[in-house]
């Protein structure tokens, strides 16, 4: 149970270093499968396992986004609103991305999440808001 905007915050830091470590496995399978030393069934069971922990992610970070960004206080709820759905769009494409089979395309979304976890980290989790009544 989330009791406040700073343990949102901590726990959608918890997610993405969870998330980093699941795709850095994915990637390292990856690489032995492009140098045959490995089938791509681990390499597939692993992305299905990050595809999971990407879609509970998504359902925990969409549902305190709107209210996170409103506590933030500055911006209006028009562009609320714009940031929400184009991170949601954000997540829809990599979700896509995530069904890719061939390396190279799984590669690719990896790039992508990456640089989306940082983009939040930077504009959203970096910006702690102070404890509720501190």
């Amino acid at each position: 149970m989330i009791r406040s905007a700073i343990d949102a915050l901590d726990e959608l830091a918890v997610q993405h270093a969870v998330l980093r470590e699941m795709m850095e496995h994915c990637e390292a399978l990856a690489d032995e499968v492009d140098i045959g030393m490995t089938g791509p069934a681990i390499l597939v069971q692993a992305v299905a396992r990050l595809r999971t922990a990407f879609d509970e992610h998504n359902r925990f970070e969409e549902a305190l986004l709107r209210p996170l960004l409103g506590e933030l206080g500055e911006l209006g709820d028009v562009r609320i609103a714009g940031i929400v759905d184009d991170h949601v769009a954000q997540h829809r494409a990599m979700r896509s991305g995530l069904d890719a089979a061939p390396t190279a395309a799984l590669r690719n979304v990896l790039v992508s999440l990456r640089d989306h976890l940082a983009g939040e980290e930077r504009s959203l989790l970096a910006r702690r808001l102070p404890r509720d009544g501190a």
